[in-house]
């Protein structure tokens, strides 16, 4: 049976959204009155779905292309002025299924945005952008003001206030009042735990003054050097002085600490609705962190935190957001069909060379994401033992020793070669060295 493909797009007419319906050119009476609409047959170029998700045989960052849709646009079929209308970023549905079956038999593909037209005589193209377009938002969507209070000084004005979800370790907190030293580490809200390390010396209880409710009160304590005092509602610390060494700090936001939580968090800074998120228990229970002062959007940070953990995000085609696991071996196989009687469609098969696995990665130590200068290591840190100095002076004494060696061979060599004549002292090398080799195979 003949396959129809259904394109239901809402691209602006003078700023309002319009509504058109497009079936398969080839589409019979029965596959263009369907749904109680008047599907239009002028679409002669179906869109081809790419996924990729692995590269040389290894999970990689998530690549999805929806391809392109085209269609007949003329004055010949009375469509002239589809040219004028505002397509990108217009909401479109496909629908797939078998030309003259009822509408409730179709399959929906395909739900998200679009480019604008590309045209060829009467051969318009729209991209299919899908719903990862929606996600192409900046995460960090609030900047610094420079009026002062939490705003900032004049100094931060424009500035992307920082972000934090998960356990965030040994991050680099924001100054926002020199004057002051005071500092944020989460602009989106309060935070559950903040510990303040100088020079990789946690600050201590008995240097603690206490938490405030707001900025105000904050800049009004009284702060001695080496004392410090905070405000968890706006995720703010003070300090009592400036740091003459390297400050950071471990934060946990009152937000959730793991990626089945995180992630829908960050649907919600794209303005993707409760409703459209799905099944996220690939990742549940497993924790992640994010400290973010740079400008990044919603899609890239989830991607790279998805597959940090071994898995993939992907939207269904009706825009629902899930995370997928791609080690899970659990899952039925899909038996593909040389009728092409079922989904998904397969137009060629390529087997790819791939690298070898990575059968074993070891990290040692947990990891601190600080940039540190020589003089930002703490002498606790970077200390070594008696018998480690020793050891370091040894290792460097025969490294020395290695390189004079070789400058003596190099300098020998560049004698023999520049006149291609043995000296005296280069033969008595030469037979010492098989004197030498002659004895040990004698002894063999």
């Amino acid at each position: 049976m003949a396959k129809n493909l259904l394109f239901e797009v809402s691209p602006l007419v003078a700023g309002i959204p319009t509504t058109i319906h497009l079936a398969s050119a080839s589409a019979s009476k029965l596959g263009t009155h369907l749904d109680g609409y008047r599907w239009l047959p002028l679409i002669n170029a179906k869109p081809t779905f790419e996924y990729t998700l692995a590269s040389d045989g290894l999970l990689s960052e998530t690549q999805i292309s929806y391809g392109s849709l085209s269609f007949r646009m003329s004055e010949l079929y009375d469509n002239e002025e589809w040219a004028s209308w505002e397509w990108i970023g217009a909401l479109g549905r496909i629908w797939f299924g078998n030309d003259g079956d009822p509408f409730e038999s179709y399959e929906k593909i395909f739900e998200g945005s679009v480019s604008s037209i590309t045209r060829d005589k009467i051969t318009a193209t729209i991209e299919l952008l899908g719903p990862e377009a929606l996600l192409d938002t900046p995460l960090l969507s609030l900047s610094y003001a420079g009026t002062g209070d939490v705003e900032g000084d004049t100094t931060m004005e424009g500035n992307l206030k920082p972000r934090a979800f998960g356990e965030c370790l040994s991050i680099a907190p924001v100054c926002i009042d020199q004057a002051y030293q005071i500092y944020q580490v989460n602009g989106y809200g309060p935070v559950a735990q903040l510990s303040i390390y100088v020079f990789a010396e946690a600050l201590t209880q008995d240097q603690y003054l206490g938490d405030v409710a707001d900025y105000a009160a904050l800049a009004a304590l009284t702060v001695d050097p080496g004392k410090f005092a905070t405000c968890f509602a706006h995720g703010l610390f003070r300090l009592g002085a400036v740091p003459t060494k390297k400050l950071s700090a471990d934060v946990v936001p009152t937000s959730s600490l793991t990626l089945d939580k995180i992630i829908p968090e960050m649907l919600a800074a794209a303005g993707i609705p409760s409703a459209l998120i799905g099944d996220m228990s690939a990742v549940a229970g497993m924790g992640w962190s994010l400290y973010q002062t740079e400008d990044v959007s919603v899609g890239d940070a989830i991607r790279s935190a998805v597959q940090q953990a071994g898995c993939y995000l992907f939207a269904t085609p009706d825009g629902k957001w899930n995370v997928g696991n791609y080690f899970d071996d659990s899952k039925p196989p899909v038996t593909l069909t040389r009728d092409r009687s079922s989904l998904p469609l397969v137009r060629s098969i390529t087997e790819l060379n791939s690298a070898a696995p990575v059968y074993e990665v070891k990290i040692g130590y947990d990891k601190c994401w600080n940039v540190h200068d020589d003089d930002d290591v703490s002498p606790i840190l970077a200390g070594l033992s008696d018998e480690q100095t020793a050891a370091l002076a040894q290792a460097t004494e025969n490294a020395a020793q290695a390189i004079a060696d070789a400058q003596v061979a190099a300098a020998r060599l560049a004698a023999m070669e520049s006149d291609g004549i043995l000296d005296r002292s280069e033969k008595a090398r030469i037979l010492r060295d098989f004197e030498s080799k002659h004895s040990a195979a004698a002894a063999l």
